[in-house]
């Protein structure tokens, strides 16, 4: 190993390391550590082996007896620091527990978002790892077969749609059994199509041939095709010795899990300037630098306007700005007066009247006005409706065939007329009704949809019921009219408490508010102002526009007004780019959770398919993100991989010490025992570490999972329905 080792470009036993490296010296004889690496304390990579307790023959560096239990030599190496990504790994798979995995070569880890953090550990997963398969990948084939029968033996057979397929005896075996053209040609003259047809879904698994070309199989490696639509052309089959020669060279294609290229995102200001080609319309452009420089799509961000041009600075002296708006949907309660008819709209966020819901602000009642008190009262609400329907079966009358009856509740009763169900009901337990008709009646295979209007009712916990017939019956599905048993009846004492408590939605008028979007540079304050206004007035909520914040009619505001800067509309441009050469990684000591960082500690990501993407940033800034930089530690063993292999004769039977030089190899020995002793209570303490985090985590997270239970158990759910179904 050391002397075929090359690493950085220097050669183990060419005498060029220093001391340092040469761990107990190169030269010696006996059990070693050999430490290899730059010698500079920051390189991304550096390569530990342990060779304990072991014949070193092999190495050419003398021998010793010793070794592990069982005459075994351990081999440990840990890769430290750095994580290469990639934009393509292998996949495996756990055929114990169906598990995906991935890997780049080194490392196995369940989420290639966070390679690190899901990596498999050769000390602690090593029986995962050793039982890790790669997944072939697989191909589907779906065909079309059209069914035969033969009248003699009455054996089915299958011919695929396609144009000059065989007749095949099984279709998810098309290289199977098939009948012969010549050979079997008075079968196939005797062959009825039964006219039933059906589609297969067919699973192949890939191979490929030394030059990459594909080929499938059908039958788990006994027949292959190298074209799915032409599944009965070329095939190469194991069971011919020329083909077999020719199947020998193939090797399975594995599933390959490819990562998409990550896109760096820019912040653009918009612009919008006169189209001198078509005149009264406008180009769009964004700048990323404040206006000095455009361009007209943010994926080729180095196609600008060239201010030397003619045509583009004549564009670029009409830039302007594209303002923000901000739009927000007001709903209103409506309201008839019981006398006049006229109908009122009543804020949700106040007992105040409109006749105009363009016209916030002028209120017609208001239920804060005694004078207004009498007419309100007078007033009535108009309940909401919807269309529900009722699915029919459908009857023929076989003395009259052009003549239909249907049904909604199962024969009971029947109309002729699917618009008046009530004034051509026939009832089939009363003869009066019916003179017989309904003997002649035959049930065809088919249904009719009846639309009826339905009215709203909403319960305080189980949510919305629909009506047909006044609040008689009630179904939770406005679709199901139909049934038989409805899901609430007034007649059903074991409903009356479920109806009592349920209340008429009513109506809710809905109408569009367009604000411009203004900020205060001082104290970050929003405010918004009617586009349809005087623009006198400011808001600071626009679920409330009665609630004004700023007026310029108010001297005290004017100081405010003056300095609130309108926002200007943004847009968030992407081009892709590649990954970082590598990753430094850095866990949470709180919680071990992993971190990235590709420019040396500077920024620290969440998600290594992610690099540039300002979301997965942690920004130290913000007082969370800033708790977990504090935290953070760099991650000095990714990788830690132990293999035992045979140690030389005798190695099970121990040291011995009858010599000087026997007794000198077993300090050696000891030595090495110790190493490992040292390097199992290591790890017993990052097991014990990572279970108390584990446990603090839990703790956290039954903690977070109370306070959910507790607002969700706190929640008004028949507020937040009737709110729901208004905004429907």
């Amino acid at each position: 190993i050391a002397h075929a080792t090359d690493f950085n470009g220097i050669k183990l036993l060419d005498g060029s390391l220093s001391g340092t490296h040469n761990g107990k010296g190169l030269n010696s004889t006996g059990a070693m550590k050999i430490h290899f690496g730059t010698g500079n304390a920051s390189a991304e990579d550096y390569y530990y082996v342990e060779i304990g307790a072991c014949t070193t023959e092999a190495l050419g560096l003398g021998s010793v007896t010793g070794g592990t239990p069982g005459g075994y030599r351990e081999i440990m190496t840990v890769i430290h620091k750095t994580f290469k990504p990639q934009t393509s790994y292998v996949e495996y798979t756990d055929p114990d527990t169906g598990k995906k995995y991935y890997s780049d070569g080194d490392f196995y880890f369940e989420n290639f978002y966070n390679p690190v953090g899901t990596a498999l550990d050769w000390e602690t997963d090593g029986k995962i790892i050793e039982r890790l398969k790669t997944v072939q990948n697989t191909s589907v084939s779906n065909e079309s077969y059209s069914t035969y029968v033969d009248p003699v033996t009455n054996i089915r057979y299958y011919k695929n749609t396609i144009g000059g397929s065989p007749y095949v005896l099984d279709p998810t075996d098309p290289n199977g059994t098939k009948l012969d053209s010549v050979k079997d040609k008075g079968i196939i003259d005797r062959l009825q199509n039964t006219h039933q047809g059906f589609s297969l879904s067919i699973y192949l698994d890939i191979y490929l041939d030394p030059s990459g070309k594909r080929y499938y199989s059908y039958d788990k490696g006994k027949t292959f095709v190298p074209n799915t639509s032409r599944p009965s052309e070329n095939i190469l089959d194991a069971r011919n010795p020329s083909d077999n020669e020719i199947i020998k060279t193939f090797t399975p294609e594995m599933v390959i899990k490819k990562v998409p290229l990550p896109s760096i995102y820019t912040d653009y200001l918009v612009y919008e300037t006169p189209d001198p080609r078509k005149p009264g319309s406008y180009k769009t452009y964004y700048s990323s630098d404040g206006g000095k420089t455009f361009v007209g799509d943010t994926s080729y961000p180095d196609i600008k306007l060239d201010p030397n041009n003619p045509y583009d600075k004549g564009l670029i002296d009409g830039m302007q700005p594209v303002w923000e708006d901000k739009s927000y949907s007001h709903a209103y309660e409506v309201y008839r007066d019981k006398t006049s008819g006229t109908k009122y709209y009543k804020t949700r966020y106040n007992d105040k009247y409109l006749l105009d819901v363009a016209k916030p602000d002028q209120v017609a009642l208001d239920g804060y006005n005694p004078a207004d008190a009498a007419a309100i009262a007078n007033l009535e609400p108009v309940y909401s409706s919807t269309n529900g329907a009722y699915s029919c079966d459908v009857y023929r009358d076989t003395t009259n065939p052009a003549k239909m009856y249907y049904t909604k509740d199962n024969g009971k009763t029947f109309f002729s007329e699917l618009n008046d169900m009530e004034g051509s009901v026939l009832d089939a337990s009363n003869p009066d009704y019916y003179n017989g008709i309904l003997d002649n009646l035959e049930k065809m295979n088919a249904t009719a949809q009846v639309g009826v209007p339905v009215d709203i009712y909403s319960h305080p916990t189980k949510g919305i019921y629909y009506s047909a017939d006044g609040g008689k019956t009630f179904v939770s599905y406005r679709n199901s009219m139909h049934l038989e048993k409805p899901d609430l009846d007034i007649n059903n004492p074991q409903d009356a408490d479920i109806i009592k408590s349920l209340t008429r939605v009513i109506s809710i008028k809905s109408y569009w508010t367009y604000y411009d979007y203004f900020i205060d540079p001082v104290t970050k304050y929003t405010y918004y102002q009617d586009k349809a206004g005087n623009g006198d007035k400011f808001i600071s909520d626009m679920s409330s526009p009665n609630h004004i914040a700023l007026d310029r009619n108010n001297p005290d505001d004017l100081e405010v007004i003056d300095r609130l800067v309108q926002v200007q509309q943004t847009s968030i441009g992407s081009v892709k780019a590649e990954f970082p050469e590598t990753y430094l990684t850095y866990e949470d000591g709180r919680n071990g959770n992993i971190y990235y960082s590709y420019d040396g500690g500077k920024t620290y990501i969440r998600n290594a398919s992610s690099p540039y993407s300002s979301s997965t940033k942690l920004d130290p800034d913000k007082a969370s993100d800033k708790q977990i930089i504090d935290n953070l530690r760099p991650v000095t063993a990714m990788l830690k991989k132990t293999v035992y292999v045979p140690g030389s004769p005798g190695g099970a039977a121990g040291a011995t010490i009858s010599t000087q030089e026997a007794a000198q190899k077993a300090l050696v020995a000891i030595d090495n025992a110790i190493v490992s002793k040292d390097t199992i209570r290591a790890h017993l303490g990052a097991l014990q570490n990572r279970l108390e985090n584990t446990v603090t985590n839990l703790s956290i997270q039954a903690e977070n999972l109370q306070a959910s239970e507790s607002r969700i158990s706190d929640t008004d759910v028949a507020t937040e329905m009737t709110a729901f179904v208004r905004n429907q």
